[in-house]
């Protein structure tokens, strides 16, 4: 325990010559749990990059899903606003399916996935990724572009999630709230993510989209 502690204590500072030298000793420790969750979801959360590709090189599950919030790295990375985080586990082969794509703000990904839906689940659209739908993801985190392309691909604006509140709704209350949805994000990252969700909400409003 003591070592796993030690572990993970250089993880989340960020001391890759430690962690290193303890994954070469336990190679086990990629793997590892505290707290529920792996080593590479504290890298990925405190944007630890080299961190992160140490753990890789090493076996680390890039999909491992936690214990207490059902997220994996890529998720964690995202709730801390860790944009670039977020992309580099993608290009490192993260799976990710059309709610997260549309919460990552990953506009080519969502196509992609929108167009190979198209041929064989056409509500795939409307599918939710437990909090919400696509839609409901690409408003809480201010992703306009992406509001539009599922709306143009049939993405019902009045769909509730599992709060039972509306993608209007949802923007509206970041907006009003100065991101209280979104509320562990870097400082750097709040404006942009408001500023997406002003934008999400005038979309919306032109689609007939409800606030209930």
């Amino acid at each position: 325990m003591d070592n796993l502690k030690t572990f993970i204590q250089a993880v989340c500072n960020g001391d890759a010559a430690t962690v290193e030298a303890c994954l070469m000793e336990s190679p086990e420790l990629a793997n590892a749990r505290d707290g529920g969750a792996t080593p590479l979801h504290f890298a990925a959360i405190g944007n630890q990059r080299e961190v992160v590709d140490r753990l890789l090189d090493y076996g680390a599950d890039i999909n491992a899903i936690d214990d207490e919030y059902g997220s994996t790295p890529a998720g964690w990375a995202n709730e801390k606003g860790h944009v670039e985080m977020v992309h580099h586990l993608v290009v490192r082969d993260a799976k990710v399916d059309l709610p997260r794509a549309a919460a990552f703000g990953l506009l080519d990904l969502v196509v992609e996935l929108l167009t190979a839906d198209a041929s064989t689940d056409t509500d795939g659209v409307n599918t939710s990724g437990g909090w919400g739908m696509p839609i409901h993801e690409a408003s809480v985190w201010g992703h306009p572009r992406i509001v539009e392309v599922l709306l143009a691909h049939g993405a019902d604006p009045n769909l509730k999630n599992r709060d039972g509140k509306t993608a209007l709704a949802i923007a509206t209350e970041q907006v009003e709230t100065n991101g209280t949805a979104t509320s562990i994000v870097i400082e750097s990252r709040k404006p942009e993510i408001i500023a997406g969700c002003a934008k999400v909400v005038e979309i919306l409003k032109r689609a007939g989209a409800q606030m209930n």
